[in-house]
C-alpha cells in the first residue's frame, strides 16, 4: 500500500562515491543536481474528509488478530470502559481534524486505564516523558498529567495531528511512529528504501500494533451499534 510520495521535512542528500579526478585540460564535470519537489504541508488540513481505504484493510495480518479477538472477546469487553471517555475523544478528533478511529487506540494502549503505568510510559495514551513533555504536559516530582485523561487526550490529538502531517495521511506510518517513534520510522523507511508499513521490516511490537487495532476497529464495526451483544 503506497500512499505517494513520504514527506519527512529533511533535506534530500546525494551519496556519492569515490571522486574521479579529471585528466590534464579536461574540465571537471559538475555533478548532476536531482531536483526535489516535496508538497507543502497544509496546516490546516481537515484529516477527516481524506479517502482512506486504510481502516478496512484485510490482510493475513489483521485476520490474525481478527480470530485472537473473536475468541478472546476482548473488544467488546474493552468496550464498556471507553463509553464513558468517548464523547470527549470524539469531540477532541474533531476539533483536531483526525479520524474518529484514533478514539480506539487507548484500547491497545492502556486497555482504557487512565491510570496505567508500564516502565516507561503512562496514562490513557501511554506517553513517554520526553513525549509528554514536548506536548505541553507537565510531568515532575509533584504532578503528572499523562494520568489525567483530559489533558493527555489533547495532548494526543496534537501529537497525532503533528505524526499525520509528517507522514502526509498515511495512517499505517502514522500508528506506527505512535508506537516506535517518527523517527526509528523514518530511519526505516530511509534504510529500505520502502514507505510501506505492510512490506517494512521493523520491530515485532510495531508490526503488530497497526493490525491488533485495525482488527479491534473492524470487530466493533460488525456488531455496531451494540458491540456487546
Amino acid at each position: 500500500m503506497n500512499r505517494g510520495e513520504l514527506i519527512i521535512g529533511l533535506t534530500a542528500v546525494s551519496l556519492t562515491g569515490c571522486k574521479v579526478l579529471p585528466k590534464k585540460g579536461e574540465k571537471e564535470s559538475e555533478p548532476e543536481k536531482k531536483v526535489v519537489v516535496q508538497k507543502p504541508i497544509d496546516l490546516n488540513k481537515d484529516w477527516r474528509t481524506s479517502d482512506s481505504d486504510f481502516w478496512h484493510v484485510k490482510n493475513e495480518r489483521v485476520a490474525k488478530w481478527t480470530r485472537y479477538y473473536e475468541r478472546t472477546r476482548d473488544p467488546w469487553k474493552l468496550w464498556n470502559r471507553a463509553e464513558p471517555f468517548l464523547p470527549y475523544l470524539k469531540r477532541q478528533m474533531e476539533i483536531h481534524k483526525l479520524p474518529n478511529e484514533f478514539c480506539l487506540l487507548p484500547m491497545i494502549e492502556s486497555s482504557f486505564d487512565p491510570s496505567a503505568r508500564s516502565k516507561n510510559a503512562a496514562g490513557l495514551w501511554q506517553f513517554i516523558k520526553t513525549t509528554g513533555l514536548d506536548m505541553g504536559l507537565q510531568i515532575n516530582p509533584f504532578v503528572d498529567e499523562r494520568l489525567n485523561w483530559q489533558k493527555s487526550t489533547v495532548a494526543a490529538c496534537k501529537y497525532l495531528s503533528r505524526l499525520a502531517h509528517k507522514f502526509d495521511g498515511d495512517w499505517a506510518l502514522v500508528l506506527a511512529a505512535y508506537n516506535m517513534g517518527p523517527g526509528a520510522v523514518m530511519e526505516a523507511v530511509a534504510k529500505q528504501d520502502n514507505n510501506d508499513y505492510w512490506a517494512l521490516n521493523i520491530r515485532e511490537e510495531t508490526t503488530e500494533y497497526v493490525p491488533k487495532l485495525l482488527a479491534m476497529i473492524q470487530l466493533l464495526r460488525r456488531s455496531y451499534p451494540d458491540p456487546r451483544t
